[in-house]
């Protein structure tokens, strides 16, 4: 049943090594958080600062509703996602704050019905957010993802995700920090959101089909693009992309 939430501040300082086992003794690095097959679960104010890992996990999970949540962690703390999601279905993550050294977000294999809206997320060590293997999934007023050393949104082996409002901003000189990229996914759509970044607006790797892009405030760099492709000898292409009604501003593609 994972361990009892003992406060709702949980802080790294005063808890150097996690949170306290139900044995009484302090649990060495153990994620501030970790819910494990819990159900019909809503967790509203909830603060984690400092945790050594992983700041909130929910593992096999169901009808979970967060808001309002605040995670702060150092921006140079590796391993310190600030939510991780897996084997969970019909989770709701909603006007919260998250500041870290790792994943704002992350989501693992078999997670499903996923909403995210109205999030600001900086700086991670490379991907705000991070979703593999997610289906149904609805991102809505991400607000912010800001100065992300590397990719700042990732889907990865993804199913049916429609996300809209997203907000990406990056230095135009910072190499790597694509906006959003999908890879080996399908029936993706991103509408309404404005990227601002030093490399790919939106990159659309191997595998990935059935993607609509619309309504895209893009710039500078290098645009939206279909890229590193060819790199496996039996790799999967990309089919049927649609861009329309975007703005590039001072963009290569």
């Amino acid at each position: 049943m994972g361990y009892p939430l003992l406060a709702i501040l949980l802080m790294g300082k005063e808890l150097p090594y996690g949170i306290v086992n139900t044995q009484g003794r302090v649990a060495p690095l153990e994620p501030g958080l970790q819910i494990n097959d819990g159900k019909n679960l809503n967790i509203n104010g909830l603060s984690s600062i400092n945790s050594q890992l992983f700041n909130i996990v929910m593992n096999r999970c169901q009808n979970v509703h967060m808001t309002r949540v605040n995670v702060l962690a150092a921006c140079d703390s590796p391993n310190t996602d600030g939510i991780h999601v897996r084997q969970s279905s019909d989770v709701t993550i909603l006007n919260s704050n998250i500041r870290n050294g790792d994943d704002c977000i992350s989501i693992g294999p078999g997670t499903s019905n996923m909403w995210i809206e109205s999030i600001t997320c900086r700086p991670g060590h490379g991907i705000s957010l991070q979703i593999n293997d997610g289906k149904n999934l609805n991102i809505n007023g991400l607000l912010s993802s800001i100065n992300s050393q590397l990719f700042n949104i990732v889907m990865n082996r993804c199913q049916n995700v429609h996300m809209t409002r997203v907000n990406v901003l990056a230095a135009c000189d910072s190499p790597n920090t694509d906006g959003i990229h999908v890879r080996q996914s399908s029936d993706v759509t991103i509408l309404n959101s404005n990227i601002r970044n030093g490399d790919d607006c939106i990159s659309i790797g191997p595998g990935t089909s059935n993607m609509w892009i619309e309504s895209i405030t893009c710039g500078p760099r290098h645009g939206i693009s279909i890229g590193s492709l060819g790199m496996e000898a039996e790799e999967d292409g990309v089919h049927n992309v649609t861009v329309k009604s975007s703005t590039f501003t001072g963009t290569q593609n």
